[in-house]
């Protein structure tokens, strides 16, 4: 693949070539001319000269292969027999080469190929423009590559921000949500729900701890199903914690919502063995931060587990709002 001085050196030689043919240069002559043929035939990579009204002045055969047709076919063609919608194209450029823009540059697809393209103005011993170089270096490869490197990114993502045993986010989630939302410009008050499974460790040990993963998932996905994406957002903590995080909600709005997910749990009826009275349940805890709290949740985290624990010495399965 040509490098930028190697494209510049090919655009020289191309003016050169031309000025030598006659000083009366025109686009008859760059069309009858073989040692402007010859020119682009050594280039490594498609090349054409094209006249400043679309038609094919000279092409090479590598450009040719490209459409499975043959160079001295395509000569006197229009380019827009071959490539759609190029006209407002190369109106574009020559103004930019009106406007002393030296080169300009635009990624194409064709025939399943990527390519960059590189343009380059053809001009006369007065300056003006008489026609337009172009040369084409694939980089189909390339593409595939930033492809790759683009879809392992987006796993490391989802490796990074997504809790591997529920699919839901996780902490690093939320505390990227908090760096986006929460600064000394700028807050959004939000509610803070933090989920509690009560008694999950003797669950865990009932069932093994692979069976209480399959229920955290389920769990998850239970708690996902009675949220809009739109006003509250999951995430998972630890082992029996998930928090849901309600961005500009009423303290009506988050305990009902507190309320809805506690009976949810309830109701899906994960038994212990000990019969239908000893189900897993959650304690739920609501929590409005205040302003100094908002840059990280570790301060709010303390608030909530604190209260769960103090209400879970009493009584469980039940939601209390923080003051």
């Amino acid at each position: 693949m040509l490098n930028d001085n190697d494209l510049e050196t090919v655009f020289i030689l191309g003016q050169l070539q031309l000025r030598t043919l006659t000083p009366l240069i025109s686009k008859e002559t760059i069309q009858s001319s073989v040692p402007t043929l010859s020119l682009l035939d050594k280039l490594p990579i498609p090349a054409f000269i094209l006249s400043s009204d679309g038609i094919f002045l000279k092409v090479n055969q590598l450009f040719a292969d490209i459409y499975a047709s043959d160079a001295l076919y395509m000569q006197g063609k229009s380019i827009s027999s071959f490539l759609e919608n190029i006209e407002d194209e190369i109106v574009t450029v020559l103004d930019q080469f009106e406007h002393k823009e030296g080169h300009y540059e635009k990624e194409l697809y064709v025939k399943g190929h990527f390519y960059n393209t590189y343009w380059r103005a053809l001009k006369d011993d007065a300056e003006q423009i008489i026609a337009i170089m172009i040369v084409w270096a694939e980089v189909t490869k390339l593409k595939r590559r930033e492809r790759v490197l683009e879809l392992n990114n987006l796993r490391l993502q989802e490796y990074l921000y997504v809790d591997p045993v529920t699919g839901a986010a996780n902490r690093l989630a939320l505390e990227q949500w908090l760096s986006e939302t929460q600064s000394e410009h700028k807050h959004i008050p939000f509610y803070a729900l933090m989920i509690d499974l009560d008694d999950f460790k003797k669950f865990n040990q009932t069932y093994s701890y692979s069976q209480g993963d399959v229920a955290l998932k389920e769990i998850a996905e239970l708690l996902e199903s009675y949220l809009n994406p739109k006003e509250s957002m999951l995430y998972r903590l630890n082992s029996a914690q998930f928090v849901v995080i309600m961005p500009n909600a009423s303290e009506l709005t988050a305990y009902t919502l507190a309320e809805r997910l506690r009976i949810a749990i309830y109701e899906a009826a994960y038994l212990f063995e000990n019969g239908l009275q000893d189900r897993l349940t959650a304690t739920v805890a609501i929590y409005k931060p205040s302003l100094h709290e908002l840059t990280s949740f570790s301060e709010i985290e303390s608030r909530l587990c604190f209260a769960i624990k103090n209400v879970k010495v009493r009584e469980k399965n039940k939601s209390i709002s923080l003051e």
